[in-house]
């Protein structure tokens, strides 16, 4: 029986570089959020942008893709690593669209090779330097001595039991959509993952700020799409800044919807790259 999970790969500087394709057309890559996977994304865009063919990877250390070293784990070293993937597969420009804290690597990448993008789209971005949050059972799973344990014995187990109060309070106040009904949650907390999330957290702040006067220059078209109920990238936080750094984005935000844009109302995203001279 063929495991929906497993999509193709491609190596890349020694690494497996897992991923999903759907459709026809001009490359769009999707960049999936904090903890997420590439099954995440993808079906949010599979009916909204026909006539375009569709990018999902798992970033570094999720899913199926090797982990980059911790000091190339931030959004810098994650947008070469981009750029990597794609020479491997031959894809020279695209449109690159990102959710929540993957707007750092787009960001990077925007900053870094500007010339291979043809429009980038942030859907509920998490972008800002921030302060780091608690979370408790993350800092307890990279732990030491109790970390490695948590990891592959304690993750497993009530991942199954969490993940769906955890997807649900993430798209509040929207409804997890049929589509993610099966979402593979422990697939999703495999030791790499939990450890990529780790070093990415801990590597945003500077590399966000190293990248926004690189971004000042512009040159890239850029469309933005927030939750005005969004809990997690709040966009009185995040959309001011992003907006000082780049004035020319164009920025929506919509009414009644949280976190997860995507899934809540996936025309109006597709509409965002419209408006970006995206078809």
């Amino acid at each position: 029986m063929t495991d929906p999970l497993v999509g193709r790969t491609v190596e890349v500087d020694g690494r497996r570089v897992h991923f999903h394709v759907r459709g026809d057309g001009p490359p769009v890559v999707l960049l999936h959020g904090l903890g997420s996977l590439a099954e995440e994304i993808l079906p949010a865009f599979t009916a909204t942008l026909p006539g375009r063919r569709l990018f999902a990877f798992d970033r570094p250390g999720y899913g199926f893709s090797d982990p980059l070293p911790e000091a190339e784990a931030g959004a810098d070293g994650q947008a070469d690593w981009l750029a990597g993937v794609l020479s491997a597969l031959g894809l020279s420009r695209i449109t690159l669209v990102a959710h929540s804290i993957g707007a750092g690597p787009a960001l990077a990448f925007a900053a870094r090779h500007p010339g291979r993008l043809a429009g980038v789209l942030l859907v509920a971005p998490f972008c800002r330097p921030t302060p780091h949050a608690p979370m408790p059972l993350l800092r307890a799973a990279i732990a030491p001595v109790i970390g490695p344990v948590m990891r592959t014995a304690v993750v497993p187990l009530i991942a199954p039991l969490i993940g769906p109060g955890i997807l649900a309070a993430a798209l509040k106040p929207n409804e997890v959509p049929d589509y993610l009904a099966d979402f593979p949650f422990v697939h999703a907390g495999r030791d790499s993952a939990i450890l990529a999330m780790a070093a990415e957290l801990l590597a945003f702040n500077d590399a966000m700020a190293a990248v926004a006067p690189i971004l000042a220059g512009g040159g890239v078209p850029m469309a933005v799409v927030a939750g005005e109920a969004d809990e997690i990238a709040e966009p009185a936080w995040h959309l001011a800044w992003l907006s000082g750094v780049l004035p020319d984005a164009r920025v929506e935000t919509l009414p009644g919807v949280g976190h997860a844009p995507h899934h809540a109302d996936p025309p109006a995203v597709a509409a965002a790259l419209a408006r970006i001279g995206v078809p």
